[in-house]
């Protein structure tokens, strides 16, 4: 099986701070696969190289065949790679919905004079990108939150809404940084059972950026382990873990 994402030799250095230096890793078809490190590893500027935030200072990204280095970050969200935050970006004084279909705008084809004239192509495109839209909240369990405002939710029901959009955008790979940080432990479990979900029934790749080993151990298949911008280790999630250079990295740092 070919990977749907390679990363070769990324290095991404401002001036003199080598925050990624020479990171490749392979993700393939079907995969949970994990990014760990402690903090100021070089995880989230790794997931920003990847996804159009930062071009590469050297170093390619593949991603289903082609090459996506340096592309702008709607490009990538075109090839259908698409990404969470860990500080949420909802539109807090949207709906729920209005923020979903935020989430689908990329796949709309109409242009400025159907808008204008309000044409057919564009009255069916809406109608369908919103029944889409509440066949994902349905998925996510919030579509009775459908036309609350994202701001009322709670923070575990607003990474769920967060999740939605970034199914809206039809994506062959999802890029989640700390999907379950700052929210109570049944809702990490809701989550990380949804994560497994959209996996299994959707057939979408997952890399995920995430601080709680057991969620590690619970959710991913492979993990990669970085430390100063260099991959410290790889493999599965229990060896990775008990990897003397990953538990010397992580010392003295508490987990959240």
């Amino acid at each position: 099986m070919e990977p749907i994402l390679v990363a070769k030799n990324i290095k991404q250095y401002f001036g003199g701070v080598h925050a990624v230096d020479d990171v490749s890793l392979s993700v393939f078809p079907g995969e949970i696969f994990g990014l760990i490190g402690p903090n100021g590893s070089g995880k989230t500027t790794f997931f920003n190289s990847l996804n159009g935030v930062y071009k590469p200072t050297s170093g390619n990204f593949y991603f289903d065949g082609r090459e996506i280095t340096g592309l702008k970050t709607f490009e990538i969200v075109s090839y259908g790679i698409k990404r969470t935050f860990q500080n949420l970006r909802l539109f807090k004084a949207q709906t729920v919905l209005e923020n979903i279909l935020n989430g689908n705008h990329i796949n709309y084809s109409y242009n400025i004079f159907d808008a204008i004239l309000k044409s057919k192509k564009m009255n069916k495109e809406e109608a369908c990108s919103e029944e889409k839209a509440m066949e994902l909240l349905k998925y996510v369990e919030l579509e009775d939150k459908a036309y609350s405002y994202a701001s009322m939710l709670s923070y575990g029901q607003q990474k769920r809404v967060e999740l939605a959009r970034a199914l809206a955008s039809d994506s062959k790979l999802l890029c989640l940084d700390e999907p379950t940080s700052g929210i109570p432990f049944a809702d990490k479990e809701h989550l990380m059972e949804l994560i497994k979900q959209i996996r299994t029934e959707k057939g979408i790749t997952i890399l995920v950026i995430e601080h709680n080993m057991e969620i590690i151990k619970s959710l991913v298949d492979r993990v990669v382990a970085l430390d100063q911008g260099k991959i410290i280790s790889e493999g599965n999630p229990e060896d990775v873990l008990e990897d003397p250079k990953v538990i010397e990295a992580y010392l003295g740092e508490e987990e959240p």
